[in-house]
């Protein structure tokens, strides 16, 4: 997931987060948004 934060921060991407339940994908997309100044868009797909 590092790997991925870190290259979606340097080429300026959107990044998708998947992942199970309770490996902390919200809690990385917050962060990233609030350390960004950016938009935290949540979307729930089952």
């Amino acid at each position: 997931m590092a790997t991925a934060v870190f290259l979606a921060l340097t080429l300026r991407r959107p990044l998708l987060l998947e992942g199970e339940a309770g490996v902390g994908k919200t809690e990385v997309a917050k962060v990233l948004a609030r350390w960004t100044g950016g938009e935290l868009l949540r979307l729930q797909c089952y």
